[in-house]
């Protein structure tokens, strides 16, 4: 749960993108080749020319502010890496304990990329009782196509 100065950062940062997206959008044609650094149109020159005045007019931002942003960016991170370890510790003990299972029982890995649905399947794997159930579920888990 993000904290109060978290929050407050994530919100200025929202007004920024705002206030640059309202620039750019007022600059968009406007530029002179004195502000392009790249070919004239080029998208890239226009966004850098609108990044360069919209610097100019806000106020910086605190070296306490850019701590927090990227501290919150690499815990983000951290936790998306710890999640994707899991995730892939879970699909390799599924592959493990279906070389064991009877071709017809073997669970399809298209039908669980949820992280419940793998879980399940994990226990359903380990479990020789529940072999039976696995093309079942798997059907359950398809979904009808629209017409």
């Amino acid at each position: 749960m993000p904290t109060d100065t978290e929050i407050l950062i994530l919100e200025q940062l929202a007004e920024i993108n705002r206030r640059l997206e309202r620039l750019e959008a007022r600059l968009g044609g406007r530029l002179t080749p004195e502000q392009s650094p790249a070919p004239k149109g080029s998208f890239a020159a226009r966004r850098q020319a609108c990044l360069d005045q919209f610097y100019k007019k806000t106020k910086p931002v605190s070296q306490t502010e850019i701590f927090l942003i990227r501290q919150l960016a690499n815990e983000r991170m951290a936790e998306h890496q710890k999640t994707k370890a899991e995730d892939d510790l879970i699909m390799s003990e599924i592959k493990a304990y279906s070389q064991k299972i009877p071709a017809e029982y073997r669970p399809d890995p298209d039908q669980y990329k949820s992280r419940s649905r793998k879980l399940l399947v994990l226990a359903m794997v380990k479990d020789p009782a529940q072999w039976d159930q696995i093309p079942k579920l798997s059907k359950q888990w398809i979904k009808p196509k629209r017409k």
